[in-house]
């Protein structure tokens, strides 16, 4: 089982998602086979998303995702746990 499928490490990456001081670049292939490298944040400070978008109704969780707001783009994004290849951090 890789390590990114265990549920202390989703949480522990959760918790530096959430700390505005340490950059996350996850690297991960996309559903049609392709890589995808993302720098995702969970810090409320560096989430811009408007009143619009936080509006929507909220999605049902599901554990095999993990949803970040993607600090390139400034929308929210998703990747799957099992579909990870490399997690740097900075900071």
């Amino acid at each position: 089982m890789s390590e990114f499928l265990d549920p202390s490490f989703q949480t522990t990456l959760k918790e530096q998602l959430a700390d505005a001081n340490i950059d996350i670049t996850v690297t991960f292939t996309k559903v049609d086979g392709s890589t995808r490298i993302m720098h995702a944040t969970l810090a409320p400070n560096l989430i811009t998303e408007s009143a619009a978008d936080a509006a929507k109704a909220p999605r049902k969780p599901n554990p095999d995702v993990c949803v970040v707001w993607d600090k390139d783009v400034g929308q929210w994004r998703s990747f799957r746990w099992d579909s990870i290849r490399e997690i740097s951090f900075t900071g």
